[in-house]
Order: C-alpha cells, then sequence, then structure tokens
C-alpha cells in the first residue's frame, strides 16, 4: 500500500477535537494511520488572526491521490469548513504533503486541483516540525532533502 503525509490545521470552535474527528474520518474513509505527530500551538498565516493547532499524520492507503484529495475535501466540508478567503480562519484544514508508492519511492503528482509536493511545505515550520516527528527521514522528491533538512535550512 502507498503511504502518504497529511497535515491537519485548526483555529477556531475547539481545536484539539476538529483534530480528533478529523483523524477518525480520515481513518473511516482514507486510510490507516501509522504514527501521529505531536500537536503544535503555531502563529497564524495570510488573513488568519488566530493560533493554529497543528499536527501531521501518516497514513497507509489504497486509494489514488486524486481519491484521497476528494476524500479530504469531503471530511473539511462535512466538518462543516467554509472556505472565504485563502489562508483565512478555518476550524479543519487537510493538505496532502508527501506520498511514497508501495515500493517506497516518492512520487511527484502535478496537476490543476492537486500538487504533491505541496508547494509550499518546505517554506512552513508548522508543516515541517509536526512532519519531523515522525518521518523526518521522508525525502522531499523535488528538492532532494530529508524533511529534517528542509527544517534545519528554515531554522537557520
Amino acid at each position: 500500500m502507498d503511504q502518504l503525509l497529511i497535515a491537519l490545521g485548526s483555529n477556531l470552535g475547539t481545536k484539539k477535537k476538529n483534530l480528533e474527528i478529523a483523524k477518525n474520518l480520515i481513518v473511516d474513509q482514507v486510510g490507516k494511520i501509522l504514527a501521529t505527530s505531536n500537536e503544535y500551538i503555531t502563529e497564524p498565516v495570510g488573513a488568519a488572526d488566530q493560533k493554529f493547532l497543528n499536527a501531521v499524520i501518516l497514513i497507509e492507503t489504497h486509494h489514488s491521490p486524486l481519491e484521497c484529495l476528494e476524500s479530504l475535501l469531503k471530511i473539511e466540508q462535512e466538518m462543516g469548513r467554509v472556505r472565504k478567503e485563502r489562508w483565512g480562519n478555518r476550524n479543519i484544514d487537510l493538505d496532502i504533503l508527501l506520498w511514497r508508492d508501495k515500493s517506497g519511492a516518492a512520487i511527484c503528482h502535478q496537476e490543476a486541483r492537486l500538487t504533491i509536493p505541496h508547494q509550499h511545505m518546505h517554506k512552513r515550520l508548522f508543516v515541517l516540525d509536526p512532519a519531523c516527528d515522525i518521518a523526518p527521514e521522508w525525502i522531499h522528491p523535488v528538492l532532494h532533502l530529508s524533511l529534517n533538512e528542509l527544517r534545519l535550512k528554515l531554522l537557520q
């Protein structure tokens, strides 16, 4: 089965509960959780005005990248996410970060609705910190650096 890293974030409502509900729905609709990072309280980016609670999970799935994207968007909708403005406040945000096929090779996926690896992940400690909790050795297939190396570059 393929493996993927999914970022979870929330800055509205009961943030911890939002992440737990999302994880349960991901198990129901996407695949098995193999690992869960620590949770991080982070500053907002963009139009958001409240702190976020962020985490990353490692999932095993038999679904395709687009099927996973559709499931994640459906979960966000089921949980009541309203998309008013880019990078605004939200009760739940689910993003596919990286993907490994069953052989363990990192894959790239590029189309209008989905880009893997996530195009901003290497610039965001709120993604890299939790990702490094569970997959520090995973290699970014475009930048050819491990997640831990990307994290260390941001800290310099």
